[in-house]
């Protein structure tokens, strides 16, 4: 399995960077107020209409702080091993492919998030 990577960083208008970029999975370190405002802002923003999986990575203390970040689905304590972070991604990847907002059937594909129906990959307006 393999996985093309983007890094970013806090200061990135994260929102509008999974639009464009339309990640698998977003992984977040968890350390303190930024990163929490960097969930909320990915969790709540209306711009991403499909659901991307956002694992958090951090020290065991990120795991104690008032629940903080009970938005994230998973976590994986730092340092960790790549395989379980390869596992985990894998398995986070396919959960969400397996529940496609894109229909096809022959040269026709409607993209439910979207909403965008296209017929041999041009748009119909």
């Amino acid at each position: 399995m393999g996985f093309c990577l983007f890094t970013g960083n806090i200061k990135d208008k994260l929102a509008e960077r999974v639009v464009r970029d339309a990640p698998h999975l977003v992984i977040l370190e968890l350390n303190g107020l930024a990163s929490q405002a960097a969930l909320q802002e990915l969790t709540s923003s209306p711009l991403i209409k499909k659901k991307v999986p956002y694992p958090g990575s951090g020290h065991s203390g990120s795991l104690t702080r008032n629940n903080q970040f009970l938005s994230v689905d998973d976590f994986i304590v730092q340092p960790y091993d790549q395989r379980e972070l390869v596992a985990r991604v894998g398995r986070l990847t396919q959960k969400t492919e397996d529940t496609s907002e894109i229909l096809h059937c022959g040269d026709l594909e409607v993209n439910l998030a979207d909403c965008e129906v296209r017929v041999a990959a041009e748009s119909l307006n």
